[in-house]
């Protein structure tokens, strides 16, 4: 099924290999085809960093979006590999 824009509820996912659990920082940046960046906030589950609360207003502009999990621990701070999603547009 395909992201549009304006669908609520969407999952962003990252699966790590990396015990998330003491994570203090967890978000997923975002860069959307105008090249606006901003940040979602993470909810971490064992090795993964989720964003599931897409609301109307958070996808809302057509065409290939970049994102990019960052995350804090105690012991470290990294960020993922980028990866890139569509986000179509609708009629009328």
């Amino acid at each position: 099924m395909a992201v549009h824009v304006g669908d609520i509820g969407t999952e962003i996912i990252f699966d790590t290999t990396e015990d998330l659990s003491t994570a203090t920082v967890h978000k997923i940046l975002y860069r959307k085809p105008d090249g606006t960046t901003g940040e979602w906030a993470g909810t971490v589950i064992g090795t993964t960093l989720k964003f599931t609360t897409t609301l109307a207003t958070d996808l809302d502009i057509p065409g290939v979006w970049q994102v990019q999990a960052y995350v804090e621990t105690p012991g470290w701070k990294r960020h993922s590999d980028e990866d890139k999603f569509s986000v179509a547009g609708n009629i009328g």
